[in-house]
């Protein structure tokens, strides 16, 4: 009987943890609006973008961005801004991003996930990727579900 119901009681324990595992998150709540163009320290044009995390988690906000012309829409191109950077409920950024040329209406795309366990080990798992691990763990669950946020078009 106690072999029994340890049996049980295990199933069970694995099915709440696969449902747990599969169940997508909600979509985050994150905007990116156009806040203007500023000078950089080189004289070049930049554009201010304020990155808001409406979510009711902390969010990572990727370390790049993909700006876009409406002229070419689809075709974006990716571009380092810097670190990742992690935004608690309600908070807010500034980031300036270089201005695409030739002048044309244009958007950014910024990459955002929802911070947690899944990020941490998926960080954990990019550091030691490769042999029994990978074999064992499915490639689903070393990733975290990425969340594209895009800015409204910007004219010239």
């Amino acid at each position: 009987m106690r072999k029994r119901t340890l049996i049980i009681v295990s199933c069970l324990i694995v099915v709440v943890a696969a449902i747990v595992l599969v169940r997508p998150d909600p979509p985050l709540a994150v905007t990116a609006s156009f806040r203007g163009y500023t000078n950089g320290p080189t004289g070049g044009r930049l554009a201010m973008f304020a990155v808001t995390n409406g979510s009711s988690v902390t969010i990572r906000r990727w370390g790049i961005y993909c700006p876009e012309s409406q002229q070419q829409p689809g075709l974006r191109q990716t571009l380092h801004l810097g670190p990742n950077v992690f935004l608690t409920p309600g908070q807010s950024e500034v980031i300036s991003a270089a201005v695409p040329t030739p002048a044309e209406v244009w958007r950014v795309t910024f990459h955002c996930s929802r911070d947690g366990w899944r990020r941490r080990f998926s960080d954990w798992m990019g550091q030691r990727s490769g042999g029994l691990i990978n074999a064992v763990v499915p490639g689903s669950w070393r990733g975290v579900p990425i969340q594209s946020v895009e800015s409204g078009w910007i004219e010239p």
